[in-house]
């Protein structure tokens, strides 16, 4: 089953993935500031919150749904002018962590 997993700094994901392993992956990393800053920091859950401040270690594993699988089939096939492709990524991605978020609230 494809899944996907989110984990803080603090974590060493490669203890969870074996590098020998015949895998494909999408790596996103994005800095806990960055993120940070597109939330109003009075409203966050305490599981975002305790994501973004890296307060304990958190490892999130999530099976891909629809709606994930729409979102991982456009970053890998969707055809996107050069000009374009960073900034088609960098939204596609934003969108991913979204989704994913949503579904570390309803878990968490």
């Amino acid at each position: 089953m494809p899944s996907v997993l989110i984990a803080t700094s603090s974590m060493n994901i490669d203890d969870f993935i074996s590098i020998h392993s015949n895998t494909s992956t999408i790596n996103i990393e994005v800095d806990a500031n960055y993120l940070n800053g597109l939330f109003d920091f009075s409203e966050k859950s305490p599981v975002l919150q305790s994501l973004l401040e890296n307060t304990q270690p958190l490892l999130f594993e999530q099976i891909i749904y629809p709606a994930l699988q729409r979102i991982v089939d456009e970053i890998v096939t969707e055809p996107v002018d050069e000009t374009f492709e960073l900034f088609f990524l960098r939204i596609k991605a934003e969108e991913l962590i979204c989704r994913l978020l949503i579904e570390l609230e309803k878990t968490g």
